[in-house]
């Protein structure tokens, strides 16, 4: 009796063994490991009130499998875990990748780019390895996230991704990072990199594209050959970019000239020769559309609302009647 009781446990021990990769990887908050490491972060404080200050490097190890992630600090407990869960999940998220890979190898680090209570910008970097390939893979993933709306931000959300901005892409605005890969850009048709960019941080690590914002510049990611290195990143300073359609910083200030570029490349095919602005407050503007009467009288056709580098009204004059509710959104706006 007391020999088929050894046996029915050896068979148990073996039967665990092998389902506890899969139930692991469900359960990844039982690889984390709790020894974290603590440095400072940007500290500016807003509106959202979160104060966030530092942040908490997590691990999730497996086996051969090491992904680090940030988990971040402040005074909002339940925004906090809104903001950390998405982060870990979206860490985690390389892992579907190898979902048909018997066996493989991950090491992911993770650099905060920036930081405040308005947004937070990350970006993964690391290499694969799956047994018996030739070769170990580059990684490289990013996410950017709204906090006020909790909500992952699109390269999109950011530019205008058109023709013009791939163009401005392949131009001397933006520095490639890896001194190796400057002349990378050359084999891409305007036509091929926009298809990259229109892929761009679609909320899953395997995007073709990713972007990432720091205190002063804004990077672009996009997966490459592995012979060119998987995947190649290129930077170009906000001030140099005169399309936003929001500031990542409160430092950065909206100028007239970005609030008409940016309702041109949306609006008017990057034409601004008929477009003219009113400032009404700081990072506030009134763009408008206009022609001449032929009697010397300028008329309106269209008019946008730009605040904070983001078009938040527009009134397109198809018909001739005013809409006094515009002109009213106007006036909360001025000084």
């Amino acid at each position: 009796m007391r020999a088929i009781i050894v046996l029915l446990l050896c068979v148990c021990l073996t039967f665990a063994s092998a389902c506890a990769y899969e139930n692991n990887k469900n359960d990844v908050s039982a690889h984390i490991d709790e020894s974290a490491n603590q440095h400072d972060i940007v500290d500016n404080t807003s509106e959202a009130n979160m104060d966030l200050q530092k942040s908490i490097e997590q691990i999730y190890k497996l086996d051969d499998i090491s992904i680090e992630y940030p988990q971040f600090t402040g005074n909002n407990e339940i925004e906090l875990d809104k903001l950390n869960n998405m982060i870990k999940n979206y860490a985690l998220s390389i892992l579907d990748k190898y979902d048909n890979a018997e066996d493989f190898s991950l090491d992911i680090v993770s650099e905060v780019k920036y930081c405040d209570d308005n947004f937070v910008s990350i970006v993964f970097s690391g290499y694969s390895y799956i047994i018996d390939y030739p070769y170990p893979n580059n990684e490289f993933y990013t996410i950017n996230i709204d906090i006020s709306k909790m909500k992952e931000l699109k390269l999109s959300d950011f530019v205008s991704v058109n023709k013009n901005f791939a163009e401005l892409l392949k131009s001397d605005m933006f520095n490639v990072v890896n001194l190796e890969q400057v002349e990378l850009l050359n084999e891409y048709t305007i036509e091929q990199l926009l298809e990259c960019l229109n892929d761009a941080d679609i909320g899953s690590s395997m995007s073709k594209a990713f972007s990432y914002y720091t205190d002063s510049k804004i990077g672009i990611s996009i997966t490459v050959l592995h012979v060119l290195g998987d995947h190649a990143e290129f930077e170009a300073n906000y001030q140099d970019i005169k399309s936003f359609k929001r500031t990542i910083t409160p430092s950065h200030e909206f100028t007239k000239e970005e609030a008409v570029q940016l309702v041109a490349d949306e609006y008017y095919n990057g034409k601004i020769s008929e477009l003219q602005v009113e400032e009404l407050s700081n990072n506030k503007y009134l763009v408008r559309l206009v022609y001449d009467m032929g009697t010397g009288l300028i008329s309106t056709a269209n008019a946008h609302l730009v605040v904070n580098g983001q078009i938040i009204a527009s009134l397109i004059n198809e018909n001739g009647i005013t809409d006094n509710s515009f002109y009213q959104k106007v006036d909360e706006h001025r000084e």
